[in-house]
């Protein structure tokens, strides 16, 4: 997590289990990524709509990663997360890889 934002942005973080071979083809391991989807402060109503519309356009964009092999997962329920001493309304959507053992990219 960053130390400080400027909402609204979106973060990658590790997801959990990070890597793991449980669920993999043979030779394999999944990686896993949680990108947060950060909106304003949490102080009223409107930063729920904006949290939505935010989620709405990052959805597509992650979609377009799926070519590259990444599975888009859940988003989430919303919550309320802290940076840097402030409260922000944030939802994480799970993003996953399977990589082959000893590649490279």
């Amino acid at each position: 997590m960053p130390k400080s934002v400027a909402s609204p942005c979106a973060f990658v973080g590790p997801g959990s289990p990070y890597i793991t071979g449980t669920g993999a083809n043979f030779g394999c391991e999944i990686v896993r990524h949680v990108v947060t989807v950060v909106a304003g402060t949490a102080d009223g109503d409107s930063r729920e709509d904006e949290l939505d519309d935010l989620i709405a356009r990052v959805l597509p964009v992650l979609e377009a990663l799926r070519a590259q092999g990444f599975v888009i997962g859940d988003v989430r329920g919303p919550g309320v997360i802290g940076i840097n001493g402030k409260p922000y309304l944030a939802a994480p959507i799970d993003v996953l890889i399977e990589h082959a053992h000893g590649r490279d990219d």
